[in-house]
Parts: structure tokens; sequence; C-alpha cells
């Protein structure tokens, strides 16, 4: 994807988040007892704030049960639904449910990628392939990330920007 494009998407994405954020239709809730995702203990803390939505480091488990439940990685990729609708889409559910994530865009010699980064209370920043719903090894520039991932493909990994670097 030209850099342009991507950089004009980016933005685009983050200004509507922005509005459904301020505008309260997107909210954060833990269900407690109920199940779902706990309220942190003394242990974690408040990580972020996006607009009015504060959200919450939990444990590691927890964000795999979410990845399970919110199934985006059972969506189908087409021309009209790209590695950054799946993350984005993974973000947004996240943040809804009162759990910190953020896209990380991964820059390589064939273009871009998108995959989503939650920074957890027992094991710090894990990643996610948002196509297959599978924990990926922490990416590192030089490294091949179709290697990380088991893809059939070369992707050298020139740079990764996420918001909790």
């Amino acid at each position: 994807m030209d850099r342009g494009i991507l950089v004009t998407v980016f933005f685009a994405v983050v200004l509507v988040l922005s509005a459904l954020f301020y505008s309260g239709s997107l909210t954060g809730r833990f269900m407690g007892d109920s199940g779902g995702y706990g309220i942190p203990t003394e242990n974690e803390t408040q990580e972020k704030t996006f607009g009015r939505e504060t959200t919450y480091r939990v444990n590691y488990s927890d964000v795999v049960d979410f990845v399970m439940e919110d199934g985006t990685y059972l969506n189908n990729y087409s021309e009209d639904y790209v590695c950054q609708d799946f993350a984005n889409d993974v973000v947004g559910n996240a943040l809804g449910e009162g759990i910190g994530a953020c896209t990380v865009f991964i820059d390589h010699e064939k273009g871009s990628h998108s995959i989503v980064a939650f920074d957890t209370a027992d094991q710090g920043v894990v990643f996610l392939e948002p196509q297959t719903g599978e924990f990926a090894v922490e990416p590192t520039e030089g490294e091949d990330y179709c290697d990380l991932v088991g893809w059939n493909c070369t992707w050298r990994i020139r740079e990764i920007k996420h918001c909790f670097k």
C-alpha cells in the first residue's frame, strides 16, 4: 500500500474512532462477577484514556478470552476488508470493552501490514495477528514477519510503530 494512502487512511480512522469515543457510542464496561473481563486488582493500573473511555491493563488470559469471544479473526480477507480493517475492528472492540489496545503498523520492503498490540499486566506488550487470532512473537526490525506467523511469504520488517512503544 502506498505510504501516502496509508497515512491518510490512518488519520481518517483515528478521526472516526475519536468521534465515536467522544460521542459515547463506544462505551467501556467490565462484567465483574458475571463473567468477562474483571476490574483490575491493585497491582494492575489504569493505562490510557481515549476520549471519555478509560482502559485497563488486564492479564494475558483475559486478552486471549477477549480475542476468542470477539471473533474478528473469523472475518474473510478481501479487497474491501484488509489487514488494517481487521486490526481496527479488534482495537475498537477491545477499547469498547475497556481493554487497552492499539494498531501496530509494520513497514516492510513490499508495503505495510497492520496487527494489534495489547499491554497486559502480567506479560507486558503482546502482539496479535488479527487475521488469524494468533499471538505472534514480538516482531523486531530486520526479522521476516512471515516467518514469525508461519506464512508463506517474505516481509522483512523495516519499521514498527505502535502506541505502547
